[in-house]
């Protein structure tokens, strides 16, 4: 949990760039062809070590792995820096080089392939010679390619931000899978047949009867987003098996006439520490279908994430 109380003016200090930084930079940016596209990565590296780095000092967990920024192909063909902060979403981390002072560079680029799905953008000011990477300040959000440094919020306007999405995003009270079984349902939710028109799966035979089922159930809810042709529907099965452990299955299909679902969807499987297990974007993507096996009594949540609107249901076996 981020505690305001223990935020204060003095956290804006030059991060030294660790040696592990900087051999995950080198190691990054030879993976790129062209001279350009070396310094574009060794930077955009080094800035997300540094953010990453602040943030655990603040024990403010992340996920450094999750972020396009980690993905070879991404890094290929897109200029991302971005750091995933557990459970809230995806920091940009834009790298300031400036051979001299910063009055020399009063403004940062910001690509356009970056103006969506961030929680916000912290520029790094980054000191190869003397291994020191400054955090300068922050945005939550950007409309051009050059952002003046002199709009830039403080890093204690940071934190509170930071706190403020994980309070808005906190997960509810968890669903309880078992009581499906015999006919209860939680508010929202309702036999898939009756949500879309999908084939019968038969790993997972639907409940037509009142009597409790042996054979399994499962049940849909439209999950909307800012746009009706945004909408999807989240899908949980539940099965039981041999052994006390039930089989359970995640699925999300487009609604209405959508044949698609929405471009750049995320659905991440969380656990009950908010650890990301599974993570999915979609780019043309029919539906998303996961399968798992979970013993009674655990918990997991599922969180849909399409540019900066994040809903999560939370679920225990």
């Amino acid at each position: 949990m981020i505690n305001s109380t223990e935020i204060t003016d003095d956290l804006s200090i030059p991060m030294p760039i660790t040696q592990e930084s900087l051999q995950i930079a080198e190691a990054f940016a030879q993976q790129q062809p062209h001279p350009q596209q070396y310094e574009q990565v060794y930077l955009n590296t080094l800035a997300v070590c540094a953010v990453n780095n602040y943030l655990r000092i603040l024990d403010i967990p992340t996920n450094l792995n999750a972020g396009d920024s980690w993905n070879p192909a991404m890094r290929l063909f897109f200029d991302v820096a971005d750091l995933d902060v557990t459970g809230i979403g995806r920091l940009e981390c834009r790298p300031l080089r400036s051979p001299d002072s910063l009055t020399d560079t009063p403004v940062c680029m910001i690509p356009p392939e970056v103006h969506e799905d961030r929680i916000g953008y912290v520029i790094v000011h980054i000191d190869t010679q003397n291994q020191q990477a400054k955090l300068l300040g922050f945005t939550d959000s950007v409309d051009s390619e050059e952002l003046p440094l002199s709009q830039l919020r403080s890093l204690k306007d940071l934190l509170t931000h930071l706190q403020h999405l994980q309070e808005a995003q906190t997960v509810p009270e968890p669903i309880q899978l078992s009581q499906w079984l015999d006919n209860v349902f939680a508010v929202g939710w309702e036999k898939l047949e009756a949500l879309l028109e999908l084939p019968q799966d038969p790993a997972f035979s639907f409940r037509t009867h009142s009597e409790p089922s042996t054979n399994g159930v499962k049940c849909g809810k439209r999950m909307e987003f800012q746009k009706d042709s945004d909408s999807v529907a989240l899908c949980i099965g539940l099965k039981p098996t041999h052994s006390p452990q039930m089989g359970i299955s995640v699925e999300v299909y487009p609604t209405g006439c959508q044949v698609y679902l929405p471009q750049e969807l995320q659905v991440i499987l969380l656990d009950e520490d908010g650890k990301a297990v599974i993570q999915t974007e979609t780019r043309t993507t029919e539906h998303i279908r996961w399968r798992f096996k979970a013993d009674p009594g655990d918990q997991f949540s599922i969180k849909l994430a399409l540019g900066d609107v994040n809903m999560t249901e939370a679920f225990v076996v």
